[in-house]
């Protein structure tokens, strides 16, 4: 597997669909638009050397203020020479970081993460990298609390799955799960396969709890599960396949704990199209995510009968464009947030000139009123791949990727205040 940085971006063979034509079809809008200033904090400047760069995954917070994430570059500078393997880091509350952990090209070490962490009642974390392991295709690894790495699972392609890139979820058992993009070769040859669903328990014994097919997704995200043991989660690809030239707009899945996976719909383009993270489910069994495509992304509802709204649709301009990180739902509100990677204030452009915009965070309030909360302005903090944390006084927290390898611009770590 090839990983190349093109013009400061991340481009990466295994999610090939991103660069597919965007369906540029109007769509109803639910939400009214306003925009509304918050105060922003940039809690740490990646530097893209020790202390890690290129922060593709979202950040999480302890009962302390702490917050924990993971940079996708950076660390170990003898790791991939000049640009680090990526690093698990904490950032307290009055903004010093510290790097719990930076990936080394040993052998089976972990490297790449691109997903969020989980932390367990002890204070381990948990998460996956897109490469590393003792066949270089990916890894499920835990970061203990002595800052010991251990990797639980190596990734060996195949049926068993290979690149994960999702964020995993962990029950209260201690069993955890997750995605793989590719698996399954059988299904799109040419690409390693559609990907498979996972699950690895306390004692380490790993199992494929479903392998992915084009009428039912391609290439899934991230996990989200419920009381009973449900799997939630979306495919970027696959589904209604005379969408995207028979590749598929992308799904939205459950998988019960037998591992039988449900369709619980499939995009079309206009509804929306190549949702990149997972969804988020409400008390009334509502679930709520985020598209990439479909005039300039979407944010959609699937109630339980399986019909679909669309809540939002981004136009590009001011109120962002493509939303590729997962939604924040306050129960207490029932208000939305999460984050555009482009669109906000059009002159932004760390290559000078102007340009899409770097990217903004947003709100859907329960009145369905949608509110730009801060347009990102650049300044070493642009592109927010990831979506948003909120601590009990409601500031939120997330992650920027910066402009890797261009103008300075390595990521941050960011704070709004109402």
């Amino acid at each position: 597997m090839k990983t190349t940085l093109r013009s400061g971006r991340i481009s990466q063979t295994f999610t090939r669909a991103l660069a597919a034509p965007i369906i540029a079809v109007a769509f109803l809008t639910l939400a009214t638009y306003q925009t509304s200033g918050q105060t922003y904090t940039s809690l740490h400047n990646f530097t893209g050397r020790s202390d890690g760069g290129y922060a593709l995954a979202p950040v999480i917070i302890d009962g302390d203020g702490n917050l924990y994430g993971t940079t996708f570059q950076g660390g170990d500078m003898h790791c991939s020479p000049g640009q680090g393997c990526g690093t698990v880091f904490k950032i307290d509350p009055s903004g010093n970081e510290t790097v719990l952990y930076a990936f080394k090209s040993d052998i089976p070490d972990a490297a790449f993460p691109t997903a969020g962490l989980v932390r367990d009642p002890s204070g381990n974390l948990f998460g996956t990298s897109m490469l590393g392991g003792t066949s270089g295709i990916g890894t499920l690894f835990e970061l203990n609390t002595s800052g010991n790495e251990i990797v639980l699972y190596s990734f060996t392609g195949g049926k068993r799955g290979a690149y994960p890139a999702g964020n995993i979820v962990r029950d209260p058992a201690g069993n955890i799960y997750g995605t793989a993009r590719f698996g399954n070769p059988k299904c799109d040859p040419a690409y390693s396969g559609c990907g498979i669903a996972f699950k690895l328990t306390p004692t380490g014994k790993y199992s494929v709890l479903h392998t992915f097919q084009h009428q039912v997704g391609e290439n899934p995200s991230g996990l989200s599960l419920d009381q009973s043991g449900n799997l939630y989660g979306t495919t970027l690809l696959g589904g209604d396949l005379t969408c995207n030239g028979g590749q598929g707009c992308g799904t939205v899945f459950k998988i019960d704990p037998s591992g039988k996976l449900t369709n619980l719909y499939n995009f079309h383009g206009p509804d929306g199209a190549f949702p990149t993270s997972g969804v988020i489910r409400d008390s009334y069994g509502n679930l709520y995510g985020t598209t990439s495509a479909g005039n300039s992304g979407v944010v959609f509802k699937l109630d339980p009968t399986g019909h679909e709204t669309v809540l939002y649709t981004f136009t590009g301009g001011p109120d962002g464009g493509t939303p590729e990180g997962s939604l924040l739902l306050d129960p207490n509100t029932g208000t939305f947030y999460g984050t555009t990677n482009v669109g906000g204030d059009l002159s932004c452009d760390p290559n000078g000139g102007g340009g899409p915009g770097c990217g903004t965070v947003y709100k859907i309030d329960a009145s369905g009123v949608f509110t730009v909360l801060y347009a990102f302005e650049g300044k070493r903090s642009e592109f927010p791949f990831a979506g948003v944390v909120m601590d009990p006084a409601g500031n939120l927290y997330g992650t920027t990727t910066g402009f890797p390898n261009c103008c300075g611009d390595e990521g941050s770590v960011y704070k709004l205040t109402p």
